[in-house]
């Protein structure tokens, strides 16, 4: 009986009908390490040619037969081995090429019949069980010519004689596929090989692993935004996303409105949400009444675990953040501190330092308390008095200087005006002069502070670490001076700085409380300010309103009537209103102390929830269908627009801003003051700045980029 060797093959070529080059090689060959006797080399058996079949025509070739009686030992796959001394001439490579315009070709071999017995061909051995047999199929040239195409092994065929059974081994290849069968149970076999090509991208096997994972990752979205809400209906749906476990990390910490926004329109239904941030799951809530409901729970919802965090990346030390956080302060106090100490004397129902110290800046902030913020009022329009003359406005802020006319950035005159007496009303002057660069250590803390927020490691965000211990060095200093030279130091602080200390916390644990209840108080106004100087100037009509309405304001004398500024100036408080709906950024965040339901989903314990007050400040059924546009005009409109559920410019529920009350009165005065001495108007040629939503921002938002303004002296009033 004869043994016979066949192969087919089909191809399909990408681009169209163009002249191309194929190269066939037929190359079937063994692995297996055993002599292959009887072999006649110079017989006419074994493959004699190659015939192409294209859509232009048929084509045969005559494929030269060489004498093949030893192997090179550099062959590929294993087809030269020591123990062999002949070879079958259909294992010797026969070569053809077909040169023509074609877009799909199909390649058979002429195939003769090898006159050799079973026995004289067969592979032997001692024991003719568990032998594999490999076969190299055929493959173009992998010229670049070629890399569009991918032949495939669809399937080879197998005889044992012993067994008279066929097996099919199918193999799916990539470019010269190796197909092995074991397990061969007999010393007589016939194969064929049937190959079959397709249009295919050439693959390397990167790609093919590539390709596994982008299968899986596909099962796992249809997994995880599919399959699993329809089992689980009652938890909040996540809002899809590529990446497991990074999730929504970088477009939350770099465009968290933008994702926001998404989410919102996504889940138009206004159902809480899912986000994942680095593996975490936080469910966003889009509804005021689930706002109001997450306020009014108090106990089931807590803002203290958010605290403790910023605490931690702060570098406070654990056991000062512990007891600060620890009810009955009286069981652990120092005896001899107890019957002075506020956190025993004024708290009866035994609040932890951290709920006291919130009803303490209500009392130094809010107007309907002992005086205290009218205080600070006065100290804030005297150093504002002494800032806003015209021969005394700093380099830092001035671009260029005339004698009858400065040019100044706006976005450094709102921040080192409002930062240097907001500083000197609450520390007095004393904290420049024990620590000159306290003020400058703090901004540049301040530019990058939501790294400490979003907890960057020490080592990612070193610089702002480097620069926040120097200003804590520098508060460190003022506070190691004593009591009776620290003048001009506001209730509040003395306050703090004193319970702390009972507390029994190191100074520099003292002076980060200092420095995050000074960034609280600062780091909004300077940019609110910012935009209602930029949306008055950029409006001639609007300026020229706002100044008359102030102006009554502005005494000869230099000071302020603070009454009249915030209760008959109509026109100032509109663009208030407007500026805080438009730039603010604040959200409502909270941790769920047990499980709980928020219309209709399960809230687990330790899970985060979060509100962003935006998407109601950009609600056109709040606010009107121009709802993105400046318009200060909605809010004179309705005068109770700015008492709407919705409208949240400062939070609400437990953790209601306390600092509201001043931040609006020093951009009155501020705005009052500055309009009333100078000539102002942006320089020409430029557009009103946008906002930037990509910096991470917990409240006020930034302008993408500066203004320049004109500045003239005004005539003083008589």
């Amino acid at each position: 009986m004869d043994q016979i060797f066949g192969l087919e093959s089909e191809c399909n070529f990408k681009g169209g009908s163009q002249t191309r080059r194929l190269n066939i090689i037929v190359t079937p060959s063994t692995d297996v390490l055993h002599r292959l006797s009887g072999v006649d080399n110079n017989s006419k058996n074994g493959v004699s040619g190659i015939e192409v079949t294209s859509d232009k025509g048929m084509h045969r070739f005559t494929t030269p037969r060489r004498r093949v009686s030893t192997l090179s030992s550099n062959a590929r796959h294993g087809t030269a081995r020591s123990g062999m001394s002949a070879m079958l001439t259909t294992v010797d490579p026969s070569l053809a090429s077909y040169t023509a315009p074609f877009d799909r070709c199909a390649v058979r071999s002429l195939c003769h019949s090898i006159a050799v017995p079973y026995d004289r061909c067969a592979l032997r051995s001692p024991q003719a069980t568990n032998r594999s047999v490999e076969f190299i199929a055929m493959t173009p040239r992998p010229d670049r010519s070629h890399l569009g195409t991918d032949f495939r092994a669809s399937g080879i065929f197998f005889n044992c004689l012993t067994r008279n059974n066929w097996t099919l081994f199918t193999r799916i290849g990539i470019l010269s596929p190796i197909v092995t069968m074991s397990t061969l149970n007999s010393d007589h076999l016939l194969y064929g090989l049937k190959l079959k090509s397709n249009l295919v991208t050439y693959s390397h096997p990167a790609i093919q692993v590539l390709g596994a994972c982008a299968g899986l990752l596909l099962l796992w979205r249809l997994w995880r935004f599919t399959i699993a809400p329809m089992l689980w209906p009652n938890e909040p749906k996540p809002l899809p996303y590529w990446i497991p476990i990074i999730g929504h990390s970088w477009e939350f910490m770099h465009h968290s409105q933008a994702l926001f926004m998404r989410g919102h329109s996504y889940f138009n239904t206004g159902e809480p949400y899912a986000l994942t941030i680095a593996g975490q799951k936080m469910v966003v809530i889009q509804t005021t009444q689930e706002v109001a409901t997450i306020w009014k729970q108090t106990v089931m919802f807590t803002f203290e675990p958010f605290v403790e965090n910023i605490m931690g990346a702060f570098g406070f030390n654990r056991s000062s953040v512990k007891s600060m956080f620890q009810d009955e302060p009286g069981h652990f106090l120092p005896t001899d501190v107890k019957t002075t100490a506020l956190l025993v004397t004024a708290n009866p129902q035994g609040k932890c330092y951290f709920k006291m110290q919130s009803e303490w800046l209500k009392h130094q902030l809010h107007p309907a308390d002992n005086g205290n913020l009218r205080v600070l009022q006065m100290k804030y329009a005297h150093f504002l008095d002494s800032s806003l003359k015209f021969n005394l406005l700093k380099d830092k802020y001035v671009v260029s200087s005339e004698p009858n006319q400065k040019t100044i950035s706006l976005k450094r005159f709102t921040r080192e005006v409002l930062g240097d007496c907001a500083m000197r009303s609450f520390f007095g002057n004393q904290l420049f002069e024990t620590s000159p660069s306290f003020l400058t250590n703090y901004q540049t803390y301040e530019d990058d502070s939501w790294k400490i927020f979003f907890n960057y490691p020490r080592f990612v965000a070193r610089s702002l670490h480097v620069i926040k211990d120097r200003a804590l060095d520098d508060l460190v200093r003022y506070f190691a001076l004593p009591k009776e030279e620290r003048t001009g130091l506001a209730w509040i602080f003395q306050t703090l700085d004193s319970e702390l200390t009972n507390l029994g916390l190191e100074p520099r644990d003292r002076a980060g409380i200092m420095m995050m209840i000074t960034w609280a108080i600062n780091h909004n106004a300077h940019k609110i300010s910012f935009w209602v100087f930029a949306h008055i100037l950029f409006n001639p009509s609007l300026l020229e309103e706002i100044r008359r309405e102030t102006r009554r304001g502005c005494n000869a004398d230099g000071s302020i009537d603070m009454q009249l500024l915030l209760t008959e100036c109509p026109q100032l408080d509109a663009v208030w209103f407007e500026v805080l709906r438009i730039y603010n950024n604040a959200a409502l965040a909270r941790k769920a102390t047990v499980d709980t339901v928020i219309s209709n989903k399960t809230i687990h314990k330790n899970e985060t929830i979060i509100g962003p007050f935006r998407q109601f400040h950009l609600n056109p059924a709040i606010f009107g269908e121009d709802v993105r546009g400046f318009d200060p005009n909605r809010f004179l409109a309705n005068k109770n627009l700015s008492h709407v559920r919705g409208y949240y410019p400062f939070g609400g529920g437990n953790t209601y801003c306390p600092g509201r009350f001043f931040a609006r009165s020093e951009i009155y005065i501020f705005v009052a003051t500055a309009l009333d001495r100078f000539n102002m108007k942006a320089v020409p040629g430029q557009t009103m700045p946008e906002v930037d939503l990509k910096v991470p921002s917990s409240s006020a938002m930034p302008a993408t980029r500066d203004c320049l303004v004109e500045i003239k002296s005004r005539a003083k009033k008589n």
